[in-house]
This record gives C-alpha cells, structure tokens and sequence, in this order.
C-alpha cells in the first residue's frame, strides 16, 4: 500500500493502477504547475531609455549588471532600447536606471 500523498491518492475508487495516458497526462500538468508557480521563471523586460554617449551607455551596463537574478542583457543605441532577461521585473529594471538618473518608460514599437 502506498503512502497518502504518494500519486496512489489519485487513483479513482477501485482502480488498482493509473492508466500511461492519465499518468502521462498528470505528470504534464505538474510539471507546467511547477514551471507557472516557479521563482525562477525568466520574464523579457523591454524599455525605452535615452543612450546619448559612451558615459551613458557604460553607467547603463553598469546599473544593470547589479540588479539580482539578471541573466543577459541587450542595448539598442539607435532605437535606446534596452532588454533585460531573467527572473526580473520592470519595476526592478526600472528603480535601478533611476539610481543613475535614467528615466525609463516601457517599450513601444512605433
């Protein structure tokens, strides 16, 4: 006998075993759950942000490099867009070009 908790619990009333395509089904909604529900999610956050020099461009690197669970980052000089990836939001992004004197505003394609 299986433990509560264990995927026995599922099981309906008088089924001694789960069929492959209701466990194949299961394990496909745990793992999406766990990816939804998962801290780690990477999130692309996109902004407009005025690049107009080198000091510029450098403070902005900068700034974005110190901003926690930040994985990659890409910036635009002829369109001063910046795009930032990880487990980030755009307030953080945002709050961390404002240390600096950046105004940032979100991402529009015109």
């Amino acid at each position: 006998m299986k433990e509560k908790g264990t995927d026995a619990s599922i099981y309906a009333p008088g089924c001694r075993e789960m069929t492959s395509s209701v466990r194949k089904l299961f394990e496909d909604f745990v793992h999406i759950s766990l990816l939804l529900c998962s801290p780690g999610t990477m999130a692309v956050v996109e902004l407009k942000v005025g690049m107009h020099c080198e000091r510029c461009i450098k403070a902005i690197k900068k700034a974005i490099k110190t901003i926690d669970d930040m994985e990659s980052y890409q910036l635009e000089t002829e369109t001063n867009k910046v795009t930032v990836t990880g487990n980030v939001t755009p307030e953080e992004v945002v709050k961390a070009l404002h240390k600096i004197g950046k105004t940032a505003t979100c991402w529009t394609e015109d």
